[in-house]
């Protein structure tokens, strides 16, 4: 159970980043260079889906992004409970 749990944690991870990275790879395209993203700057997962979802209003990228965030948090803490319990 706990394999499982940590592969879940890992696929939705890389879902997320992929998503970022999709997000961000398209709105450097299409931004003006002084309104491009930084590449080095990890804090900017807002600010990536904030831009994209001006450039792009229809796309469910942001969205799928986000939920795959909120996902990997809640089976951290799944986790960390079943740790917990489990002793």
């Amino acid at each position: 159970m706990l394999i499982y749990a940590i592969l879940a944690f890992i696929g939705f991870g890389l879902v997320n980043t992929i998503v970022l990275t999709l997000m961000k790879i398209q709105v450097n395209q299409r931004a003006p260079q002084e309104e491009q993203i930084s590449w080095w700057v990890r804090d900017t997962k807002n600010e990536i889906g904030r831009k994209y979802g001006d450039i792009f209003p229809d796309s469910a990228l942001p969205i799928i992004g986000r939920a795959s965030l909120w996902i990997c948090i809640g089976l951290m803490a799944a986790m960390i409970g079943s740790a917990f319990i489990g002793k």
